[in-house]
């Protein structure tokens, strides 16, 4: 076998070329891009929105907070559509991760769950790419974090 060679980018993009295959060892990752869409009533909270689909282009991560345009806490007995993620960050089928929310006021639940609408989800609350809040707890929540990680594929 012959000894790997190694290439290294002016960015730090790392390769390491194994027998007669080129592996990517390290790649910076790719900034935020703020192109999350809000729904009318909202607005971004003190944490940026965000997106960043990481290289590969299986992986999405959403970062930021949500707030309501009138102070006002979000809530509703179904879930809440707080926007939508860029056209190239909508997922193949329906993805979910935990939220975290304030816990202020009479709220004493801590997380919700956020739901990414994909190309095969239907919904009678959001169409494809839109972003959903579903949650529990008495007398809603001053901001939704929308943080968290999910798979396209």
């Amino acid at each position: 076998m012959p000894a790997p060679i190694v290439a290294i980018a002016e960015d730090g993009t790392t390769w390491a070329k194994l027998d007669t295959t080129w592996v990517t060892l390290f790649e910076p990752l790719a900034p935020f891009t703020p192109t999350i869409t809000l729904k009318s009533g909202f607005e971004e909270g003190v944490v940026p929105l965000g997106a960043r689909r990481w290289a590969g282009g299986t992986r999405v991560s959403l970062v930021g907070r949500i707030t309501r345009t009138d102070a006002g806490q979000i809530t509703d007995a179904n879930a809440v559509n707080l926007g939508a993620v860029p056209s190239d960050c909508i997922p193949s089928a329906l993805r979910t991760y935990p939220g975290t929310c304030s816990m202020a006021g009479t709220t004493t639940e801590a997380a919700g769950r956020i739901e990414i609408l994909g190309e095969s989800s239907t919904s009678a609350y959001g169409v494809t790419g839109d972003i959903l809040w579903w949650y529990q707890g008495d007398g809603g929540t001053a901001w939704v974090d929308i943080s968290g990680d999910y798979w396209m594929d």
